[in-house]
C-alpha cells in the first residue's frame, strides 16, 4: 500500500532511493540545484557503477551546473521542455512528490508525497515507470561532448562568502565592503560564512578558505 509522505519523509525517500539502488536510478525534476549532501550521495552511487537518468525541464542548466553533472560518471542527462513532474525511483521503490532536486524546495516548501514499492504497488508502479519511459522517449538527450570540449569558461567575478552579492572574483578578498566592514569588528579569518566565492554554492567558507571543495584547485 503506497505511504504518504511529509516535507522531510519525501526527502529522506529520495536519498534512500539513490543509496540503495542496485542497477539503476531516475530522476525526474523540472528544477535542479542540489544539496551538498544529494550531490555527494550521487556520486557514491555514479563510483558504485549505478546507471543515473536525470531529465530536467522548463529551462536550460547553466553551464556551471552542467559541468557538475556530467562530472558523474554513467549519468545520462535529458531536458523534457513541458516536465512538471517530480518522480524519483530505482528498481523497487518510487517517490512522486511535489518536492523538486532543489536545495531550496527542501528548506523553505511544504511538500507532499507518496512512496511506491514494486511489490506492494505493482500495477501504479508499473504504469509510473510506462510514463517516465515514454517522457524520455520525447524528450532532448543533453550532450557532455559540446560541452566538455569547449574552451574553459573563464570566471572574472566572483561572490560574496557572507551576503552573496556578486564581486570581483579574488580569494584574497572574498567579501564585499559591506560585509567586510562587519568582518572587520572582529577580525576572525575563521568566522564561518554561507558560501563559495567563485561558484556562489551555499557551503561552509570562511575569509581563510573561501571556496567550496568542487571550486579548490580551479583557476578560472
Amino acid at each position: 500500500m503506497a505511504e504518504f509522505l511529509t516535507t522531510s519523509g519525501a526527502s529522506h525517500q529520495i536519498e534512500q532511493i539513490i543509496l540503495t539502488a542496485k542497477n539503476q536510478i531516475f530522476l525526474f525534476s523540472p528544477y535542479l540545484k542540489f544539496s551538498k549532501t544529494l550531490f555527494e550521495r550521487l556520486k557514491d552511487t555514479s563510483r558504485r557503477n549505478i546507471k543515473i537518468t536525470l531529465v530536467y525541464g522548463k529551462s536550460d542548466l547553466h553551464p556551471l551546473e552542467k559541468q557538475k553533472l556530467f562530472s558523474l560518471e554513467n549519468i545520462t542527462v535529458y531536458f523534457f521542455e513541458n516536465l512538471h513532474a517530480k518522480c524519483y525511483f530505482n528498481e523497487k521503490n518510487m517517490v512522486i512528490t511535489s518536492m523538486n532536486i532543489y536545495e531550496f524546495s527542501e528548506k523553505n516548501n511544504r511538500e507532499m508525497g507518496m512512496l511506491l514499492n514494486q511489490d506492494r504497488d505493482l500495477l501504479a508502479f508499473t504504469q509510473a515507470c510506462q510514463e517516465a519511459a515514454s517522457i524520455i522517449k520525447n524528450a532532448t538527450k543533453i550532450d557532455p561532448l559540446p560541452l566538455l570540449a569547449a574552451a574553459p569558461v573563464v570566471i572574472r567575478t566572483g561572490h560574496c562568502i557572507r551576503c552573496l552579492t556578486e564581486i570581483k572574483l579574488n580569494v584574497l578578498k572574498p567579501l564585499c565592503l559591506n560585509c567586510f566592514k562587519q568582518w572587520a569588528k572582529y577580525k576572525d579569518e575563521h568566522y564561518l560564512e554561507r558560501y563559495c566565492h567563485r561558484c556562489g554554492c551555499e557551503t561552509k567558507s570562511c575569509l581563510a578558505i573561501p571556496l567550496c571543495q568542487a571550486c579548490v584547485g580551479v583557476t578560472s
